[in-house]
């Protein structure tokens, strides 16, 4: 019987364990990462990440990341989405996570280029392929401020003195 016990509290922590958490996305109002509006860190696999206010909602022209899982559970690459809605569903484009690790990074340096420009409304790392995402977050935030979805906190920091303090800018969807 013990046995079957732990055999339980593995598959359960497993499940409890398969969205990954982790690595952080830069978003730019401009083409070649110029303009920085965010950066949300602690990115969930499989989570929808819509953007609610007029702030980044359709302002996205570029956006790189980093240190965010690269493989699925399956052993497959995973994938970042951008979306033209904030429900993580129409018009979606994608690239492979492993980007961020290659020599000759291929980021998406002008949204442009794929018909999306100025119309993102919502992105996602996908764990499990083509998944719409059960949660989410909802974000709104300002380029001095730094996003933690795990813990919607937020650091801002100008001139010669920082703050930090509850962020009310981000919510779970």
């Amino acid at each position: 019987m013990g046995f079957r016990k732990a055999i339980i509290v593995i598959a359960v922590s497993l499940t409890l364990t398969s969205n990954t958490q982790g690595g952080y996305v830069d978003l730019y109002r401009d083409a070649g990462y110029k303009h920085k509006l965010s950066r949300i860190e602690d990115v969930e696999t499989d989570a929808c990440y819509s953007f609610a206010c007029d702030a980044l909602d359709n302002t996205i022209t570029s956006a790189k990341w980093g240190s965010l899982p690269e493989k699925t559970d399956k052993g497959e690459d995973a994938m970042i989405a951008f979306y033209t809605d904030r429900t993580c569903q129409s018009h979606k484009i994608w690239w492979q996570v492993k980007t961020q690790s290659d020599d000759d990074l291929h980021f998406p340096s002008n949204f442009r280029l794929d018909g999306i420009n100025d119309d993102i409304s919502a992105f996602m790392v996908w764990n499990k392929k083509k998944t719409v995402g059960t949660s989410g977050w909802v974000i709104c935030t300002t380029e001095a401020e730094v996003i933690g979805a795990q813990n919607a906190s937020f650091s801002s920091a100008s001139g010669n003195g920082s703050a930090t303090g509850t962020n009310y800018t981000i919510g779970y969807l």
